[in-house]
């Protein structure tokens, strides 16, 4: 796994709320780290608990298997497979199995909360590594989008380009790095969609774009 920014390509985890019972085996593991969020499988065995934590970034828990008790910041809360718990940034949180079975979930942290690579056998494992420092979330993972978008890992494309202007973009743009992202272009705005997509699909570069003005003939061109 690795434990730079991710590639701008597709991410996929199929089963995530059938499979999940019979395959998970890690108190923790992280999936998928990205720039602005992170997934991570817990599995908390019979008995066991998640513990008593705050953190600094936002928490959406998705519940797959098993039934257990939350505690937000003093109040109770039933849950089961099936159920989304979101626990917002500074918030205190505790999740106990209540049932006879593992309580597996799948969180998503907002930006991310640990490192990349981690995988933690037990809580004990998981706690030790924390106090130690050894499960720090990257540097590069806790960047605004205006840091990200000067250091070309994403690119916000607004302007009108033409399908032979955005061409030209793609030929400076090698190693996912747009050196002419300041330069302004001049096209017609029908072309702009195209022209991000085009872009996008040759380099894999990770544009977004404003309007979504792609004509049946223009479409025929990606």
């Amino acid at each position: 796994m690795s434990s730079g920014p991710p590639k701008h390509e597709m991410q996929y985890f199929p089963n995530m709320t059938s499979a999940l019972p019979s395959e998970s085996a890690e108190f923790r593991r992280v999936l998928w780290t990205g720039l602005y969020s992170q997934v991570v499988l817990m599995t908390v065995p019979v008995g066991g608990d998640i513990g008593d934590e705050v953190h600094t970034v936002d928490q959406a828990l998705t519940f797959t298997s098993g039934v257990g008790k939350a505690t937000i910041n003093g109040k109770d809360q039933d849950v089961k497979a099936g159920d989304l718990m979101v626990v917002p940034a500074g918030t205190q949180h505790q999740f106990v199995n209540t049932g006879p079975t593992p309580l597996i979930l799948y969180t998503i942290y907002s930006p991310a909360e640990h490192n990349p690579q981690t995988v933690h056998k037990t809580k004990e494992e998981g706690d030790e590594e924390e106090e130690n420092g050894k499960d720090e979330a990257p540097d590069w993972s806790r960047k605004s989008k205006a840091e990200n978008e000067k250091a070309g890992l994403v690119f916000r494309c607004h302007l009108a380009l033409t399908v032979s202007q955005a061409v030209r973009v793609f030929n400076v743009s090698r190693q996912n790095q747009v050196k002419q992202s300041e330069r302004m272009w001049e096209g017609r705005e029908e072309d702009e969609a195209l022209a991000c997509q085009l872009v996008t699909r040759r380099e894999g570069i990770g544009f977004t774009y404003d309007r979504q003005t792609v004509t049946k003939r223009d479409s025929s061109l990606i």
